[in-house]
């Protein structure tokens, strides 16, 4: 839209004087500038409007791979035990087999079967706490039981467990079986990292709105160039693992509205940071 300022006086006044001109060319270098600057507004506002359609582009373009990507890993996961069991039945069919060779096909059969069955069930895992029974939870009396637990695999495994806990934590809002199952699935995660024994060293303290618990294992730890899909659903560095375990523990606490992170160390081995928020947190997080 084009301005116009438009100075005048009648026949019967003075003429314009110099400082009179030289105000309207004062005027007219704003008028100008106000119009450059109207100019480089629309500019921006257009620039940003077009940020915003390739951000979301992105986003959408991001969402659809990793969907690609999970559909991919279901599929691969679930086809390949579908093709043992397809092949260990079609041989078993054979009339010339003996019922030795027979059975062995069938078992064969039976533990794809049970595999198949176990990353479905690890698959369901998937969900929010909010579904569940919320209460105060005693995070270190639990983690004690699971340690109870667990003892006798560490022990068979010539795994040393070495702990650092305080007398006492302060209690979190949490599903209770749910943060049992963290700490089961990050202390088997240690047990299949230490196949020849070594060591697990836990610790736990409290720090600001929250707890701490560190998970650091003497294994080879996870190679750089898988720290970034360590928490991806399927991915796994251990022969025959369902890449699942770490993935529902990151989801279970994240929904609780806490953080659990591959960490750096000066020691060897993976590190494993889990932090867990006390209520006033946890009802802020489910809010939003």
């Amino acid at each position: 839209m084009d301005s116009v300022l438009f100075a005048a006086r009648s026949s019967s006044e003075a003429q314009f004087r110099g400082a009179d001109l030289e105000l309207f060319f004062v005027l007219a270098r704003q008028a100008v500038i106000a119009m450059e600057n109207a100019r480089l507004y629309a500019d921006l506002r257009e620039t940003l409007q077009q940020v915003e359609e390739s951000q979301q582009a992105l986003l959408r373009a991001e969402k659809m791979v990793a969907a690609g990507r999970l559909t991919a890993s279901i599929a691969h996961e679930v086809n390949n035990p579908l093709q043992s069991v397809q092949n260990c039945l079609h041989l078993a069919g054979r009339e010339d087999l003996s019922i030795e060779k027979r059975k062995e096909y069938f078992d064969l059969a039976r533990a794809e079967l049970d595999r198949l069955m176990k990353t479905m069930h690890r698959m369901l895992e998937f969900y929010r706490p909010g579904t569940a029974h919320m209460e105060f939870v005693d995070a270190l009396e639990l983690l004690q039981h699971v340690l109870n637990l667990t003892s006798q695999q560490l022990h068979q495994r010539n795994i040393h467990i070495k702990t650092n806990f305080p007398a006492s934590l302060p209690l979190i809002y949490a599903v209770n079986g749910q943060i049992q199952q963290v700490f089961i699935n990050l202390i088997l995660n240690a047990h299949d990292a230490l196949p020849t024994g070594g060591e697990l060293e836990i610790s736990a303290r409290s720090i600001d709105n929250g707890i701490e618990f560190i998970f650091s294992d003497t294994g080879p730890g996870v190679p750089e160039d898988r720290r970034n899909n360590i928490f991806e659903p399927f991915f796994s560095t251990k022969e025959g693992g369902t890449g699942l375990g770490l993935t529902v523990s990151y989801n279970i606490i994240t929904a609780h509205g806490g953080a659990l992170d591959l960490v750096d160390h000066r020691k060897p081995g993976a590190h494993f940071r889990l932090f867990l928020p006390l209520k006033k947190n946890a009802d802020s997080a489910h809010r939003a």
